[in-house]
């Protein structure tokens, strides 16, 4: 399958979306922002191919969403409307090669507890990961991260981290002390 139909969007009851191991899919509609009772969007295993690049602005109006998955995808960048997503409580963006930064309209998740970027390239994270204040887990396992912000210390609900297998060259003051 190539396309998701633009009907996708007629759904508006739906609660839950996978849009998994479609390795041809090209694009996402945009009418997927009218599925304003969506809770759960997993994107995971479409990569082969000339697979989707990207996700659509309208991302941004799933207001109810609180756990997104993406994994696997070919998926070059995240729109800055993603930080509308306030519900937002679980991300895992992971082993997605095409991915290496992330907007700094993630530092809008004030409900966010769980965030994942394990296997990425992401070869640095944005100062505003340190406005996550109900983050209790960070996973940046597997990533080319040479040092980590000082604005993580800000998470006070931060009680496991994981940054192994990364290349980091120093550790920020606030893990030292």
């Amino acid at each position: 399958m190539e396309y998701l139909p633009d009907s996708i969007g007629n759904f508006t009851s739906l609660e839950e979306l996978d849009i998994c191991d479609c390795y041809w899919l090209k694009e996402i509609p945009n009418t997927i922002g009218n599925l304003t009772n969506l809770k759960k969007l997993e994107i995971q295993g479409c990569i082969r191919g000339l697979s989707i690049n990207k996700l659509p602005d309208s991302i941004g109006q799933l207001k109810a969403l609180t756990h997104l998955t993406i994994k696997e995808t070919a998926i070059q960048s995240l729109p800055d409307t993603i930080g509308n997503l306030d519900k937002l409580e679980y991300l895992e963006i992971c082993m997605n090669s095409q991915l290496h930064q992330l907007p700094d309209a993630i530092g809008n998740f004030k409900d966010l507890k769980y965030l994942s970027l394990e296997d990425g390239d992401f070869t640095s994270l944005p100062e505003c990961i340190g406005e996550l204040k109900s983050l209790e887990l960070l996973n940046i396992r597997g990533n080319l991260l040479r040092d980590l912000p000082e604005s993580i210390g800000n998470l006070q609900n931060l009680r496991y981290i994981d940054a192994c297998d990364n290349m980091l060259e120093s550790l920020p003051d606030w893990l030292l002390n």
